[in-house]
């Protein structure tokens, strides 16, 4: 299934292309297109679009961001890469959490939460096929270095966990996931959930170059920084919460990280 397929629900999400990502676990193509077609931009001035432009495109950052910490984790278990680069990949997941949910609860519920039901009443991030391997390869990385090495690289994986309990908590508040609510909530994400998860991001999966990978991720970080600029993200007072200016620096930071290999 493709991003197109997700079409057929009406939904179109202005200033957000389709992106490009081979599966989990397969390498990048050296025969694959080097810059894959992507249309973004510019954010929509509508208050309700401009909510979904961030909760689109801040995914498809991080769909490209566990892409690069997967493979970051696995070269740095098998002690080929340093756990700092890790550690700032995590950072940038905690900054584009809170960039992606930074709608007001009363958005999110009346604009963000039905479209995804519309995709699918059970629609849940726990689909998202890209992070499956992530808290596996971070266990593994705890269990073969020594702690002294991964204490940065844990700590900021504990502050995205921290951080993504908190915008779950302050865009869901007391109600529960579409998960939760439903009837599927212990039955195992199935590849049916995965794909629909993709189509709704608008993900392709598709052979790619590590080249077209980093000129896609390229677009996507300075069409989220142009959105910061114009609307910078509001510091709510969360100890893991960074200002708008550390959140800029750490997308900023992206650039050089997003050649990460293994």
């Amino acid at each position: 299934m493709s991003g197109t397929d997700f079409l057929h629900l009406g939904v179109s999400i202005a200033g957000v292309g389709p992106v490009h990502l081979p599966m989990p676990r397969v390498p990048f193509d050296p025969n694959g297109p080097a810059v894959p077609t992507t249309v973004s931009g510019p954010p929509p001035a509508d208050p309700d679009e401009h909510a979904r432009f961030r909760w689109w495109l801040g995914h498809q950052l991080t769909f490209c961001v566990w892409r690069l910490l997967a493979e970051s984790l696995t070269a740095v278990a098998a002690g080929e890469a340093r756990a700092v680069e890790a550690a700032e990949l995590y950072e940038a997941y905690s900054v584009l959490l809170r960039y992606t949910g930074s709608c007001s609860p009363e958005v999110y519920g009346r604009v963000i939460r039905p479209l995804m039901a519309r995709a699918d009443p059970a629609f849940s991030g726990r689909w998202a096929s890209d992070h499956e391997d992530i808290p596996g390869l971070l266990r593994e990385v705890r269990r073969v270095r020594p702690a002294r090495e991964v204490s940065t690289l844990v700590a900021a994986a504990r502050t995205s966990q921290v951080m993504h309990v908190a915008q779950a908590k302050r865009l869901v508040g007391s109600g529960a996931s579409l998960l939760r609510q439903s009837s599927r909530h212990d039955q195992p994400v199935t590849d049916r959930d995965r794909a629909i998860f993709d189509a709704f991001f608008l993900l392709t999966r598709t052979p790619i170059s590590r080249t077209g990978f980093t000129a896609q991720f390229d677009v996507l970080i300075a069409l989220a920084l142009v959105d910061l600029a114009d609307r910078p993200l509001v510091h709510d007072g969360e100890p893991t919460t960074r200002s708008q200016r550390e959140s800029v620096a750490v997308l900023r930071s992206l650039s050089p990280l997003r050649k990460v290999s293994c």
